[in-house]
């Protein structure tokens, strides 16, 4: 593994480790804004019930009263400074995704840019394939044409003609590639693209400069 790999690695780990530590914070701020809005309830509600025998000059009810105002007002602060808190952490949280994102977008397209030096060096493999087919097929054609030269060799129709497919070999050889070839003539005559290699046209796909020079000459 790489060094930039393991760093990238590295990225995307300590980003989502921030997103994870930032909702953690945001989750125990707003628990303790409930905490805040209750102890507020629970001192109005204190208020209210004193509220008559303080005015009536009860000792006790005016100290009742006289705590619930200040946890009253303890709360209400609480709860502002919270609010503030609440909004700066989610600040913080989509920063982290943010970054999070742009983590994990940079280590995926390093991994892709490896698939695709690779793919460029199967590309080459079968750019050489080709040429050492093509070299074959060159060979066995003109080896069919000399046979059909021969004289009185091809058996001939009423017409006087040569039945030369037996010798050409078109369909043996059609009936001998891979069935995958039928993938790649779908709407062939139509075909705009210039002839090249098929590593050219893959370093090209991707936008890639090739890490070294090419290894198949261009057809």
């Amino acid at each position: 593994m790489s060094n930039e790999l393991k760093a990238l690695e590295a990225d995307v780990v300590t980003t989502a480790d921030a997103v994870s530590t930032w909702k953690t914070n945001q989750a125990r701020i707003q628990t303790a804004i409930a905490d805040a809005n209750d102890r507020l309830a629970k001192a109005e509600a204190l208020r209210k019930d004193f509220a008559l025998d303080a005015n009536l000059g009860n000792v006790q009810a005016t100290t009742a009263i006289a705590k619930a105002r200040a946890e009253s007002t303890n709360a209400e602060h609480d709860l502002s400074d919270l609010q503030h808190a609440l909004s700066q952490a989610g600040v913080k949280l989509a920063e982290a995704e943010a970054a999070a994102i742009q983590a994990r977008h940079h280590l995926g397209r390093h991994q892709a840019g490896l698939l695709m030096r690779q793919r460029i060096r199967v590309a080459a493999r079968i750019d050489a394939a080709i040429a050492e087919f093509s070299a074959a097929y060159s060979e066995f054609d003109d080896l069919g044409h000399k046979i059909k030269t021969m004289p009185d060799l091809l058996a001939r129709n009423l017409h006087g003609m040569a039945n030369s497919e037996e010798v050409d070999g078109n369909r043996r050889l059609r009936s001998a590639l891979p069935r995958v070839f039928l993938r790649f003539f779908v709407g062939a005559l139509h075909e705009e693209r210039p002839a090249m290699s098929l590593e050219a046209s893959e370093i090209q796909t991707w936008a890639l400069a090739p890490l070294v020079e090419p290894t198949t000459a261009a057809a």
